[in-house]
């Protein structure tokens, strides 16, 4: 009789469970649910094929430059309350709206460097380095700047320490540096997010991203996937410069403010999977 008694609050249990699983993710399949698109520097800017394809499907995967004219894509932005070129920062509304790629600080610094100092509008200014001219043209001069206390990559890095911090808090990246407020903002927004994706887990995100917003059937297709991992806006950096630039940064102790996102980070990512895959359990 016990026995079966446990067997019979074990399922109970199992069920309620799985009801959570699905609960938490109810809301985005509404045709209310309108997404909120921070784009991050340096964070995959293929990711906007991804998002366009879900969200506006007779446009199709389109970068946001593409849909502009386009009378597929006429009414894509109204399907978002936010859907944004370049790299605005979140100006309120919901932040369980919000959807974006997440990049590891250091690397987001080494990419953005070689990069002609994206985000730093302060050091572009400096050097007249504008983004419009291809990234080539820049690079002996990048990487003969490196370890030059102004213009190097530490100085660049203390440009944009903070970048997402600020960005979810109303600041553009490159501003000043966050508040310990302002991180606390910030960590709340993201345990709050719709989505967040890991850009260093680039083809495991996209699939979770599918799965949240319930197009898995339909486009974790080898040939899509292939396509939406291509680079936009590969950089010009050989191996052993990221790597020397790395080191730099690591011998210099110089931490960036958005580290002390990552561990809030790391658990949404986590939950979002967790959810996703108990949700599928039958």
């Amino acid at each position: 009789m016990w026995t079966l008694e446990v067997d019979v609050l074990l399922k109970e249990y199992a069920m309620s469970t799985r009801r959570k699983c699905r609960s938490y993710f109810s809301g985005y399949s509404n045709e209310a649910f309108k997404p909120y698109y921070l784009h991050v520097p340096k964070t995959g800017t293929s990711f906007q094929r991804a998002i366009v394809g879900v969200f506006c499907p007779r446009c199709g995967y389109k970068l946001l430059r593409e849909i502009k004219g386009h009378p597929e894509c006429s009414e894509c932005k109204a399907q978002f309350s936010s859907l944004l070129e370049g790299h605005p920062p979140f100006r309120g509304g919901d932040p369980r709206a919000l959807v974006f790629m997440y990049r590891s600080p250091r690397e987001r610094v080494v990419s953005g460097y070689f990069h002609l100092y994206h985000g730093c509008q302060r050091l572009q200014k400096r050097y007249n380095i504008s983004e419009t001219l291809p990234a080539e043209r820049y690079h002996d001069f990048l990487r003969s700047k490196l370890l030059h206390e102004h213009g190097g990559i530490v100085d660049y890095a203390s440009c944009v320490s903070g970048c997402v911090t600020n960005m979810l808090t109303g600041e553009k990246c490159g501003g000043t540096l966050p508040s310990l407020n302002k991180t606390a903002l910030a960590i709340q927004y993201i345990q709050d997010a719709a989505f967040i994706g890991l850009q260093e887990r680039w083809e495991a995100s996209l699939r979770l991203f599918f799965s949240i917003f319930e197009r898995t059937d339909l486009h974790t297709g080898a040939p899509l996937l292939s396509f939406l991992m291509e680079n936009m806006r590969p950089g010009t950096a050989k191996d052993d410069e990221v790597n020397e630039a790395s080191r730099v940064l690591k011998e210099s102790g110089f931490r960036d403010k958005d580290e002390l996102l990552e561990t809030a980070v790391m658990k949404k990512f986590n939950l979002l999977t967790h959810h996703t895959s108990c949700s599928k359990q039958t």
